[in-house]
């Protein structure tokens, strides 16, 4: 454990700005699931599709933001290690 807290803090900031990127797609798609659960949603579809909208984007930059941290984390492993 100490081990990745010490690799964490030689990784770009980049990294953790990447992570906190795709929050407000996720924070919308929240928003979509509590009118569809809790309040009387006059346009139902429109909802829904605006809810798997707002999923599929942010799975999509979580994955190629993923990519991109773990490449800096391998990298930043093996600068350590040297």
């Amino acid at each position: 454990m100490k081990e990745f807290f010490k690799i964490l803090a030689n990784m770009d900031i980049m990294s953790f700005i990447l992570a906190i990127i795709p929050l407000p797609f996720v924070l919308g798609a929240l928003f979509c699931v509590y009118n569809l659960l809790f309040n009387n949603v006059v346009k139902t579809g429109a909802c829904v599709d605006s809810l798997l909208l707002l999923l599929v984007i942010s799975a999509l930059m979580y994955f190629g933001f993923g990519l991109i941290i773990k490449d800096n984390y391998l990298e930043a492993k093996s600068e350590l290690n040297k």
